[in-house]
């Protein structure tokens, strides 16, 4: 991965273009909005500030450092504005409450206008590619070449949320989950039993505070991330997932132009999201044999609509559930088998037809399994989890 650029004081349009930052949406709230040219809009994202609001950025703690991402907390600086009779006059710079900045390096070309274009920069001064060892090789030469990196920050910033969706208890307890779960840590195996789930694990999703989903509700209600629906009725909505980056900057919905997404390279990496609108069912261990018909109309009714969209077929999908899962609003992700190789560990993704035949052979499979978890060894949940067996 190339150097960053530095984090401290650094304007983004000060940076040649091919280091600039392509700020994206992050999944919870996004504290600045994207840039005009990407999916949605500052007032979609009921966001209170702009990107060119922020004047530095002061990194606070580095939570991870892998080889394609990072994630840090950090303070933005931000150009408040009052406002006049005539305009908008710029006061001091303001020091936002600690965000949440997930970089990550962009999914490589796949266009082949693309691919010729970073060819070229392979070649176009000789001294970008440099011998590397071994260098004694009769059959290869081997070399390395740096080529020009494409980067794109995610912003998490639950102190953005207004009073009306989440108080500042809950906002601090929002902060401090996301940032926990981007800090790297050990992990651990837990063999959850219904016994630990009825002890442990429900008493940390009751804990959990109402507007932790409260961007959830948002979305079913129609009122959020109107530019990334794909398809919604009275059981599900399906919707564009913010991890994929790649996308297109068209809408779902724009009929017009939609048809540039059908087949389009960026299927790769395509992924999307499908919500219940049922209030009642959190997680897998809430499903019963009732829920047959709503999770096979996720399943039919979502790869359905994806194909029409996207021209990826059913068998080219792979649509699971998390557990525990992110948020605790049944949710179903579905990604291309080929592209997508995150969230999919065996210890923590259920494929969804499998889901429907454990339910179709008991319709209490889920009150009655032993499930495997997991977790960080800072998770509130893997500590709740100690205490049972202390």
């Amino acid at each position: 991965m190339s150097p960053l650029p530095p984090t401290t004081g650094v304007r983004d349009e000060d940076l040649p273009a091919h280091k600039r930052m392509k700020w994206s949406c992050a999944g919870l709230f996004v504290g600045a909005s994207p840039p005009p040219s990407s999916v949605g809009s500052a007032d979609a994202l009921g966001s209170s500030h702009h990107m060119s609001s922020v004047s530095q950025v002061s990194l606070r703690e580095v939570l991870s450092n892998q080889d394609s991402a990072l994630a840090v907390t950090a303070h933005l600086h931000v150009k408040e504005e009052r406002a006049s009779d005539v305009v908008k006059e710029s006061s001091a710079l303001a020091l936002s409450p600690p965000v949440l900045l997930k970089i990550r390096q962009t999914p490589l070309p796949s266009s082949e206008e693309e691919i010729q274009m970073l060819l070229n920069q392979m070649v176009a001064q000789p001294s970008n590619l440099k011998p590397r060892m071994p260098y004694s090789g009769t059959e290869y030469g081997y070399y390395t070449c740096e080529v020009p990196a494409s980067i794109a920050v995610d912003v998490v910033c639950a102190h953005m949320l207004p009073d009306s969706v989440a108080d500042e208890e809950a906002r601090n307890k929002l902060h401090e989950k996301h940032v926990l779960r981007n800090t790297a840590t050990p992990t651990y195996m837990v063999r959850e039993t219904p016994a630990d789930y009825l002890s442990a694990h429900l008493p940390y999703i009751n804990d959990i505070p109402a507007g932790a989903i409260a961007w959830v509700y948002k979305i079913l209600a129609g009122e959020k991330e109107k530019e990334r629906l794909l398809f919604n009725d009275k059981d599900m909505l399906l919707n564009v997932d913010p991890k994929w980056s790649t996308h297109p900057d068209v809408c779902p919905s724009d009929n017009e132009n939609k048809h540039v997404l059908k087949n389009h390279d960026s299927t790769k990496n395509l992924y999307c999201l499908g919500l219940c609108h049922r209030l009642d069912v959190k997680s897998i261990r809430d499903l019963t044999d009732e829920h047959i018909p709503l999770l096979s109309h996720m399943l039919d009714e979502g790869t359905k609509r994806i194909e029409e969209v996207y021209g990826t077929p059913r068998n080219a999908l792979r649509v699971f559930v998390h557990y525990p899962p992110q948020f605790y609003h049944f949710h179903v992700h579905y990604t291309s088998v080929d592209g997508v190789d995150f969230g999919i560990n065996t210890e923590r993704a259920h494929l969804l037809e499998d889901i429907i035949d454990n339910l179709k052979c008991d319709g209490s499979f889920y009150k009655k399994a032993n499930l495997t978890c997991r977790l960080g060894a800072t998770d509130k949940l893997w500590k709740k989890f100690q205490n049972l067996s202390g």
